[in-house]
């Protein structure tokens, strides 16, 4: 899992984040960063099964992780690295105090480093605004910044923190407002039913056609954008509308019940492969297991990039996995962990 996604994210998504390369990265080659993740539950399931040598060297990925989470100005990614170990260490010991304690020390560090990089992501902003990364492929790829301006505004961050000088950019509670859709959904159904509908959905057809046949294809994730400026008037932030809302949007209660369907369908069928799957191959398919996973907590996803992007991305390393990896498990019924 490391000798793949640690090329990936620091010769090439990193580089692409932080304005380096000027040409788009196909969403498959994005995904495959998730192999350190991965690396780093095994890292963690090894610390406890295999010695301290193990645990040296999840240390020392784990402080460089953060680190490059950190400047990367994104919550999730930081979690996610913590939580990921956690987990290697669950399987390895079976015991729930050890959920337990890095749940808590999740928690613990959610706290400190949330205002941080809210912080960062107001003060990024107006330096990204300055020098936008429009390419030439026509897309409108979000404005991106170097890794060295990204160091300033964390010195800076840190050392407002310190000194008790952070003021606060956002409403207070203002995160409570990301778990209610209520009122872009209200905006998407006034649309439809003043006879406006939305056509989200149109884009369907683009999401099997991989860039690297079609360099110039439309970003899928633009339609977030589209959505913004629908509603407020710029196309600075990535509106989610939610399935139900997105639905009833482009064709009523009817699309609402078809697309839940396909929806329910999609999400059984992939549950089902994953048991069967890592029950026989182990951790060969952790990374479709991983991809599943972040399919499901896309709660504000939108329905051609997420649930039909996504499963593409699924089935293609699904593929990938049963004709390069499974050949070369000695066993291929060994079990991964604890797992039954």
């Amino acid at each position: 899992f490391l000798a793949i996604g640690v090329p990936i994210k620091y010769l090439v998504v990193l580089p692409f984040e932080f304005g380096q390369l000027d040409f788009l990265l196909p969403g498959m080659i994005i995904s495959l960063e998730n192999c350190v993740l991965l690396g780093l539950m095994m890292l963690g399931y090894s610390s406890v099964r295999a010695g301290k040598g193990w645990t040296l060297v999840l240390v020392g990925l784990l402080l460089v992780e953060g680190t490059v989470s950190f400047l990367r100005f994104t919550k999730t990614a930081i979690l996610l690295t913590m939580v990921l170990p956690v987990l290697g260490r669950y399987l390895a010991t079976g015991q729930l105090r050890t959920l337990i304690l890095g749940g808590a020390t999740i928690f613990g560090v959610y706290l400190l480093v949330s205002p941080l990089v809210g912080w960062c992501r107001e003060a990024i902003e107006p330096v990204a605004k300055v020098k936008p990364v429009v390419d030439e492929l026509g897309g409108d790829s979000k404005p991106r910044t170097t890794l060295r301006e990204r160091w300033e505004v964390a010195h800076d961050a840190l050392v407002a923190i310190l000194t008790g000088n952070m003021e606060q950019q956002a409403p207070p509670q203002a995160g409570w407002t990301r778990l209610s859709y209520a009122n872009a959904q209200t905006f998407a159904m006034a649309s439809h039913d003043a006879g406006l509908p939305g056509d989200s959905l149109s884009a369907a057809p683009y999401v099997f056609v991989p860039r690297v046949l079609w360099q110039d294809k439309p970003l899928l994730t633009d339609v977030a954008k589209d959505f913004t400026e629908l509603t407020v008037g710029h196309r600075q932030n990535h509106t989610g509308l939610g399935l139900f809302g997105e639905a009833y949007w482009n064709g009523g209660w009817f699309l609402v019940l078809v697309l839940s369907a396909f929806v329910g369908v999609l999400f059984a069928g992939l549950t089902r492969i994953a048991f069967t799957m890592l029950a026989r191959v182990g951790w060969a398919f952790l990374p479709c297991a991983f991809l599943g996973i972040m399919l499901g907590v896309r709660i504000d996803g939108w329905f051609v990039s997420t649930y039909l992007g996504m499963p593409v991305m699924y089935f293609a390393l699904l593929a990938m996995i049963v004709v390069f990896v499974m050949p070369w498990i000695p066993n291929p019924h060994e079990k991964f962990g604890h797992y039954r």
